[in-house]
């Protein structure tokens, strides 16, 4: 499967890191919903692509993802302003109503495409959400068939699950995304476009972290606290 990214740039948060120096461990997870109790959220991942311009990783042939269940996402080690999830699947989803009906379906989120201002150090401890907190609205599980194609739950779910995606630092490393790490805020952020080509070369030669290069990096450099 091929796909396209865009290299733009989105206003990142300001972060303390914290010296780990690991190879990348990325837990994936479905963010939090209301009104309903999720029993399944899984997806076959065919590919996971993290870089800057044309220096581009690949990770290929992931396999299958359980957003529910421990987990690890394979994600190249490398310095990212990019990093892209291509789905082979749709994502399959069932819930639990809290009036007791069981409601279940497919959504086809197709590739997820993160950013970040500036290029990320993939080292330590990481947790990939799938939308955000609330991403299920009010009333979209109602009626008979609420994640049939075509139904209006049905795209509104595509885009709040697409537009909504992120990567947090887990400075605990327990694959679990506590309310202190959110509140810290993500290093890479859904992209509003799908899927379209940049060429730019993800540098823009400033230093951000004042460490004389322009990576940043939340788990430190040379096991240094920065």
């Amino acid at each position: 499967m091929m796909f396209i990214l865009l290299l733009a740039c989105i206003e990142a948060p300001d972060h303390d890191g914290i010296a780990i120096g690991n190879p990348p461990s990325v837990a994936a997870r479905l963010a939090p919903v209301d009104g309903a109790q999720v029993t399944t959220a899984r997806m076959h991942v065919s590919e996971v692509t993290a870089g800057c311009g044309a220096q581009l990783e690949m990770v290929t042939d992931v396999g299958a993802v359980d957003l529910l269940a421990e987990n690890a996402l394979p994600v190249p080690s490398s310095d990212a302003c990019v990093m892209s999830i291509g789905a082979s699947s749709a994502l399959e989803l069932s819930f639990l109503r809290d009036d007791g009906a069981q409601i279940q379906g497919a959504i086809d989120v197709g590739t997820l495409s993160l950013m970040a201002e500036e290029p990320v150090a993939l080292t330590g401890s990481w947790v990939f959400e799938l939308g955000t907190p609330g991403w299920l609205g009010e009333g979209m599980l109602d009626g008979p068939s609420p994640l049939a194609p075509g139904s209006e739950a049905y795209g509104l779910i595509v885009a709040a699950l697409r537009s909504g995606s992120s990567l947090f630092a887990d400075l605990d490393e327990d694959g679990q995304l506590s309310a202190s790490e959110r509140a810290d805020g993500a290093w890479l952020q859904a992209s509003a476009a799908d899927d379209v080509i940049g060429t730019g070369d993800g540098d823009d030669g400033e230093d951000t972290d004042g460490d004389g290069d322009d990576t940043a990096c939340p788990y430190g450099e040379d096991d240094d606290e920065h």
